[in-house]
């Protein structure tokens, strides 16, 4: 009979059961989402287990249970890594208030410097490399590591740039259309550059075709 109903159980199921593999699923899977920059992805995967994972601690049945203590090291792996997806992809909701809270209580001078690469190093796990390493040649396993540390800094060096945009473009949509207007002194100046900055999309019957837009033209 224990065999008919554990055969029942889907994988979801399955893994919720056995909280030790919940948790290493959700947090490599969190790690692979960032390197596949679906930043938003890795927060909503990582920010729901580590909701729950606060709640446990806070009512002390995470506590009791066996390697406590690793679980704690992984919550606050997880919370690092939710510092940097949050903070390149930063929407409202994404995560609980009380996680918010944590991290920026744990990492906010990480964050106000874009310390990407020390958060990263804190969180990421040792990258197995796909290949056997040369022992002779480079004398060193961690190249596979330190190659993803590469990836993620040459993803990220923009950030600061795009973080400014971000912010010029949160005033401007806080400005009423008229008073941009008056900035120009020229009243045709917004609705052409709307009218550039229009995107041609096929799904749309309302909007012509690239073929349609270069024959009207």
């Amino acid at each position: 009979m224990l065999f008919r109903s554990q055969e029942t159980k889907n994988f979801t199921q399955v893994i919720h059961s056995v909280f030790p593999a919940r948790l290493s699923l959700t947090y490599h899977a969190g790690i692979s989402f960032l390197m596949l920059r679906r930043y938003k992805d890795a927060a909503t995967t990582v920010g729901d287990l580590c909701t729950y994972m606060q709640r446990g601690f806070k009512t002390g049945q995470l506590r009791q249970m066996p390697n406590a203590d690793q679980l704690l090291k992984n919550y606050d792996r997880m919370i690092a890594l939710l510092a940097i997806c949050t903070n390149i992809c930063p929407q409202t909701n994404l995560v609980d208030e009380s996680i918010s809270k944590t991290i920026r209580e744990k990492h906010g001078a990480e964050m106000s410097k874009d310390a990407y690469t020390e958060l990263f190093v804190f969180c990421a796990p040792k990258f197995v490399s796909p290949a056997i390493p040369d022992f002779i040649n480079c004398g060193s396993i961690d190249n596979s590591y330190k190659q993803q540390i590469y990836l993620l800094e040459q993803e990220l060096k923009d950030q600061p740039s795009f973080q400014k945009l971000r912010s010029y473009l949160k005033l401007y949509t806080s400005i009423p259309n008229s008073k941009l207007l008056n900035f120009g002194n020229k009243e045709s100046t917004l609705p052409s550059l709307k009218l550039k900055m229009r995107q041609l999309d096929s799904t749309n019957p309302d909007v012509p075709s690239l073929k349609e837009a270069s024959v009207k033209s």
